[in-house]
């Protein structure tokens, strides 16, 4: 278990440093497809508020939400 728990906190040191999802709410369709596909679950899709929420301390920055979405409303900013 403590090893489990040293990886993980070594996997996210190494995210970090690739950077951050953005969100671009002016392309955003709020359909949940990178909600879907996050293996995390550090994206939060709120449908009828319009509002999509990314836990950047959840977040491995692996990009499959940006793959995933299909109007290119994220992106991996550095």
């Amino acid at each position: 278990m403590k090893e489990m728990i040293r990886k993980s906190k070594i996997i996210r040191k190494l995210a970090k440093m690739r950077g951050s999802v953005r969100h671009d709410s002016g392309k955003c369709v709020y359909c949940g497809a990178c909600a879907g596909t996050c293996q995390m679950k550090a994206i939060e899709v709120r449908r009828k508020e319009r509002e999509l929420t990314i836990d950047h301390d959840l977040c491995v920055r692996c990009g499959c939400c940006v793959k995933k979405c299909p109007v290119s409303a994220l992106r991996i900013a550095r």
